[in-house]
């Protein structure tokens, strides 16, 4: 099992959190915008909004910061490893037959089909049970039977929340008009999928607008609390970029930091100075002296130096 972004390998089945404190809140980032904004789209848009990236590590095992993408953050989310558990066999290989030769592909299979599955088997980014909450969330985001979906063509205020009194099933949203503006919903699940006779249709817009009224009128004594409650949100909202870049800026340092001493000249023992230094293009003086018992030593001493000038002069 290979350890995801923001985890390291500490033998065959264990891991732990990457160390590093921006790869950390960058994996911890991920969840707690998902949880606020509900989607992985609107995620993603946050994420481009302001600028951020997020830590992968390509082929060469390295780990590098790149632009998110729609995929990167689904692939965070939906990684049980990020919610403490331990998976196994979450993908199978398969051969498809293209002309009469063989194809193979790897696929991802349905949970229950996973060889293992272990909760709580290492410190997680987020609980399992909040995972699991995401993964039910990412769930009914889906559009299809017994999901609320999302509207595609324009505003619908009660989609996915209206059922047909006759058989059941949730109403569809459908935009009508020259400009496939025109909001209906509609009862065509039983038509659509069995040939059931149709159910109801009627017009959104008017709907829709009494709904706003009335919510309107429903929250107007607590407008003041709910605008301080906005407020207070905002300010959480930038305070989460604000810790980003400054995240961004120490590691930003840090490598300059360390590429300055990896660059920086080192100052031989003997030889020339080095011609950027303070003492640019100041060769070393050889003085010779004499020992007691006769023998000529050489030593290399800075003429910038007065002391050893005036002890050389004295010689």
């Amino acid at each position: 099992m290979a350890a995801a972004v923001g985890y390291l390998k500490t033998d065959a089945l264990h891991v732990e959190k990457d160390p590093d404190r921006r790869v950390q809140e960058a994996i911890a980032l991920v969840f707690r915008k998902f949880v606020e904004l509900g989607t992985v789209r609107q995620t993603l848009w946050w994420f481009l909004e302001h600028g951020l990236q997020l830590p992968v590590r390509p082929a060469s095992g390295e780990l590098v910061w790149r632009r998110p993408s729609y995929g990167m953050l689904y692939r965070i989310l939906t990684n049980p490893m990020y919610g403490g558990a331990y998976a196994y066999g979450k993908t199978e290989q398969t051969i498809e037959y293209d002309h009469g030769e063989p194809r193979t592909s790897r696929r991802r299979r349905p949970r229950d089909r996973w060889l293992a599955l272990i909760p709580h088997a290492h410190e997680g980014y987020v609980s399992w049970d909040e995972f699991e909450r995401i993964q039910q969330a990412m769930a009914e985001n889906l559009r299809g039977r017994g999901h609320t979906g999302a509207v595609s063509n324009g505003p619908a205020l009660l989609a996915g929340l209206l059922r047909c009194r006759r058989c059941g099933r949730k109403l569809t949203v459908w935009h009508t008009g020259n400009a496939h503006n025109v909001l209906r919903y509609a009862c065509h699940r039983g038509a659509l999928d069995n040939g059931e006779p149709r159910c109801i249709s009627f017009g959104g817009l008017l709907v829709d607008a009494a709904m706003a009224k009335e919510v309107l009128r429903v929250v107007q004594p607590a407008a003041v609390d709910a605008a301080v409650v906005a407020s207070e949100e905002a300010a959480r909202q930038q305070d989460d970029v604000l810790a980003a870049w400054k995240r961004d800026l120490e590691a930003a340092r840090y490598a300059a930091q360390r590429a300055q001493k990896q660059t920086m000249p080192r100052i031989p023992r003997i030889g020339w100075w080095p011609t950027n230094w303070s003492g640019a293009g100041i060769r070393p003086y050889s003085a010779s002296t004499k020992s007691k018992d006769g023998l000529i030593s050489t030593s290399r001493v800075n003429l910038r130096d007065p002391s050893l000038l005036e002890k050389n002069s004295k010689t």
